[in-house]
């Protein structure tokens, strides 16, 4: 089964941006990494850092991912960007701003409300997000109404920075962040899951919408070069 397919009884959340819907505000200075101290039945848990093989690796897939979906946007005009295929679906710059804000909300959510785990989880639903090149694009998902894209970053370029800005946050953590498997989080769409697979969802987000992109583009009515 696709991992985004059972969606069931997930517990559905928003992502806090602290931001108005209307706001320009930036968000490459709002969230920070903090170190954070867990606390189970009044006992300090001490929490293993990330071995370096999985930091790599994240970092790597963080990097790749980032440039896939970034050269999917080279050359797109801002006329361009701002075209709809339909008044209900989203534009290339509302993709990118959508990206940007879930990118800033998913990593939220991983430093500042997980909870520490007795012990490591399998990490086969990990690797088969990891492998899933951001689920089917047939698959239709409502993103959370705080990610919809409201126009709030005025342009392309901008839209773009903000996203490239959170994705550096994210691989910033991720080069000393504590393990990752040891800690769960929820997820405003899929519900609760561990860190690490909150993580391994943040890698491929992009290529999701890079698709979607592509999409737009072989849409009937896409302006011109």
């Amino acid at each position: 089964m696709n991992f985004l397919t059972k969606l069931g009884n997930c517990k559905t959340l928003g992502y806090n941006f602290n931001l108005s819907q209307n706001s320009s505000a930036s968000l490459s200075n709002e969230l920070m990494p903090s170190i954070k101290n867990f606390y189970r039945a009044g006992a300090l848990i001490t929490m293993a850092r990330m071995d370096s093989t999985a930091h790599n690796s994240f970092a790597d897939r963080l990097c790749e991912t980032r440039d896939i979906f970034v050269a999917s946007v080279q050359g797109v005009s801002e006329e361009q960007s701002r075209f709809k295929p339909a008044p209900d679906r989203w534009s290339i710059q509302g993709c990118v701003e959508h990206l940007a804000l879930a990118e800033h909300g998913l990593l939220h959510q991983i430093i500042d409300n997980s909870t520490p785990a007795e012990a490591p989880g399998s990490r086969d639903k990990e690797t088969a997000i990891l492998n899933s090149d951001g689920g089917d694009r047939k698959e239709k998902f409502m993103a959370p109404e705080r990610a919809h894209p409201t126009g709030r970053f005025g342009s392309l370029e901008e839209a773009v920075r903000q996203f490239t800005a959170a994705r550096e946050r994210t691989i910033a953590y991720v080069a000393s962040c504590d393990d990752l498997h040891m800690c769960s989080t929820v997820h405003p769409l899929l519900g609760t899951m561990r860190c690490s697979e909150m993580l391994a969802f943040i890698v491929v987000h992009p290529l999701r919408h890079a698709e979607q992109i592509r999409e737009i583009k072989r849409s009937a009515g896409y302006p011109a070069a």
